[in-house]
């Protein structure tokens, strides 16, 4: 988890937060098959960032909202009805579902989002000494990257992602491929997560906010991750935090502008870095930033 400041808990490994992350370490191959080349390599420092058992931050921060008298309902499915009864009843709605988001099924507009990535991951145990505490990151000239973030010298999170462009046909053979030869263990498909994640930003600032409906969007249902590095945790932290602030002043009417200012620097670097890589997609959020500028 990056900004890890953001998130009100006290950092502690029982809390989930494990380990702070020293470095970074990136390495750059020329493809993926078995005479690839390795092209470049670095080492970079990562500033406010954990390594976590997500599962169990999740837990902690419920029982803290909690013990403050927030009524949480965990594994109960919501559907388009339960949606509309829900912003007919309440005086808001915040939509922290994902892309698409609930808000975009319940209203018949799932095709509002321009684009996003798919990635797997798993937890694997295996001998990650050499790497312990450092993470890698490996980019094997498609647009995504495989990530090996050990929690243990014993223990990782492993996995692979892909923009849609670049997706493979087979999730599964890609990540045990990926493994393989970066000498990884191999999870298996039971538990492997499969997520879908923005290529933010993918959802018109316009549409972050809908009065009508009293529904706010944060986090992936926003379209907000990092187009760049897929990360959307602390995005989701921020947008949950502006909304919640604006909500509280009578200000929600500003939260598509305040959100589109917090992130456009960000942004606008992803786009560049990519764009220095030759991404084909430059246009869509190009346009989107011209369409913000009007």
């Amino acid at each position: 988890m990056t900004a890890v400041s953001k998130i009100p808990l006290e950092p502690t490994v029982e809390n989930g937060f494990l380990n702070p992350l020293p470095a970074m370490e990136v390495e750059v191959y020329d493809g993926i098959d078995t005479d690839r080349h390795r092209t470049g390599a670095g080492t970079f420092p990562a500033a406010d960032t954990y390594i976590t058992d997500r599962n169990v931050v999740e837990q902690s921060w419920a029982e803290q909202l909690s013990e403050k008298g927030v009524d949480i309902h965990e594994n109960q499915s919501i559907t388009r009805t339960d949606f509309h009864e829900f912003t007919d009843e309440y005086d808001l709605v915040v939509d922290a579902t994902g892309q698409p988001s609930l808000s975009s099924k319940a209203l018949g507009t799932t095709n509002e989002y321009s684009g996003y990535m798919v990635a797997l991951n798993s937890d694997v145990e295996g001998d990650f000494t050499e790497l312990y505490p450092n993470s890698r990151i490996i980019l094997e000239n498609y647009t995504g990257y495989s990530w090996a973030f050990p929690k243990t010298s014993q223990r990782a999170n492993v996995g692979i992602g892909w923009t849609v462009s670049d997706r493979p046909s087979d999730y599964m053979k890609a990540l045990r491929e990926a493994c393989k030869r970066n000498g990884w263990p191999v999870p298996s498909q039971e538990r492997t997560n499969v997520a879908i994640i923005p290529e933010g930003p993918s959802l018109d600032p316009d549409r972050t906010h809908l009065p009508e409906h009293s529904v706010v969007r944060v986090g992936d249902a926003a379209g907000i991750a990092n187009r760049l590095t897929g990360k959307g945790i602390s995005q989701a932290v921020e947008s949950g935090f502006l909304a919640a602030e604006l909500a509280n002043r009578g200000q929600l009417h500003n939260y598509p502008d305040r959100l589109y200012q917090r992130m456009k620097t960000e942004y606008i670097f992803a786009t560049v870095v990519r764009y220095s890589l030759h991404v084909a997609d430059y246009g869509i959020i190009h346009s989107y930033y011209a369409r913000r500028e009007q």
